[in-house]
Parts: structure tokens; sequence; C-alpha cells
């Protein structure tokens, strides 16, 4: 899977504050970057706890993983887990300005209404249409 998750015709990535701090998943946005059409086919889906305005909080957490892993690299002969700590540390001012660039659409807990009777979950009304837009986006470019 993460092999190959950079080339589905489309993807929907939901990227949140886990999701920014998360190796497997930092992991997966590297590999779907080394593919030319990325704003043709990758649509992001923004949660609200990721604060894309504040790059710099996860570059710090990034650094801070990279140096603790240097810590560490002589008892643990932890090459591996470094590297990618700063492939991604030195990737993340490139993948936000993506972020912020693509079709997007920001989500949160208030946007949704969850019956607690059924548990169905509905869109509120005034958020209906960006998610709509959003839906159209994605299966106009399908089609093409």
């Amino acid at each position: 899977f993460m092999t190959r998750i950079g080339k589905g015709k489309i993807l929907i990535r939901v990227i949140s504050d886990k999701y920014l701090k998360s190796r497997y998943c930092m992991t997966e946005a590297l590999r779907m970057d080394k593919y030319s059409d990325n704003e043709q086919r990758i649509f992001t889906v923004v949660w609200e706890d990721a604060e894309l305005s504040n790059e710099i909080k996860y570059r710090d957490y990034w650094r801070e993983k990279c140096q603790s892993i240097l810590e560490n690299i002589e008892k643990k002969l932890d090459n591996n887990n470094y590297d990618y700590a700063v492939g991604i540390y030195r990737f993340l001012p490139k993948f936000i300005n993506k972020l912020n660039d693509e079709i997007s659409l920001r989500i949160g807990r208030n946007d949704f209404i969850v019956n607690d009777q059924t548990g169905e979950i509905n869109i509120i009304e005034n958020r209906k249409h960006e998610f709509e837009a959003f839906i159209d986006t994605i299966i106009n470019k399908i089609k093409h």
C-alpha cells in the first residue's frame, strides 16, 4: 500500500495534526509528491486541528524528532529512522505550501450533526454547498 499510494488515479487525503506528525502519513505525502500531476488528482480535506498557517510548529516537531533519533543513533544504529525524519523535515515547507494552494475543503466537528438516536451524520446546512462543490470537482476530474 505504501509503495502504491502515489499511483492512484484519484486520491483524497485528510490532513490533520496527527497526519502532519506521523512518519507513515508524511512518507505517503512524500511518495505522492513524486508524481507530476498532483494538482489534477490529489484532493485534500483539512481537518480543523491542522495548523497549516503555523508551519514552524511542524518543522519544530520534526527537528526535535531528528535530534532525538540522532541522540539515540549510537545505541540503536537507527540511521533509517533518522533519514526519514530529516527527509520529512526538509519536505515540510514545500508540502504545506502545496496544501495551501490545492483544491481543498476545511472541515471540523462543528460542520456535522449527529442524530443521537440513529447515529446518522449530516452536514450542517450552511456548509453543504462547499461539500457539494468539492465532490463535484472530484467527479469532474474522474470524468475527464
